[in-house]
């Protein structure tokens, strides 16, 4: 169906999900120590959804922490970004090079705005990886310093 495809691709693919998937647990146990909530308030949100709960609640940290939590929250929501451009695009692999994905986005403005569609190469998902793993660290720390 989508040509030939090194084990590479699907390992490296799987691990971005399963990364992406912690990064949404260090978010929401963010969330419960920052908002001071029950720990099922949340649960099952998406990384987005908690990032944008977790900024309305930045104001309750101290104030030497506020400018770092709100960084650590801007690497997260971009490496989750790039999670979603990876998993949600098409990668009709062929034999030539370089092996790219597709994915149409809609820009925000409604129904009547027009598709684009961009490209991801397959050499970008290693820095993807990087991203994510980098992003847990970070909210693992910063969960630890509250």
């Amino acid at each position: 169906m989508f040509g030939p495809v090194g084990e590479d691709f699907y390992g490296l693919t799987g691990r971005i999900v399963l990364v992406s998937a912690l990064l949404e647990q260090r978010l929401q146990d963010l969330y419960v120590a920052v908002a001071r909530v029950p720990q099922g308030q949340m649960a099952g949100e998406s990384g987005s959804s908690l990032i944008k709960a977790l900024r309305r609640h930045l104001d309750g940290l101290p104030a030497n922490r506020q400018e770092h939590a709100s960084a650590v929250l801007s690497a997260a929501g971009a490496a989750l970004a790039r999670r979603h451009e990876v998993v949600h695009s098409l990668w009709p692999h062929t034999d030539a090079a370089p092996v790219r994905g597709w994915r149409g986005v809609r820009h925000r403005g409604g129904q009547d705005q027009p598709w684009v569609w961009t490209a991801t190469h397959a050499d970008q998902l290693p820095d993807v990886l990087t991203d994510l793993i980098q992003a847990v660290r970070q909210c693992t720390e910063l969960r630890a310093s509250l």
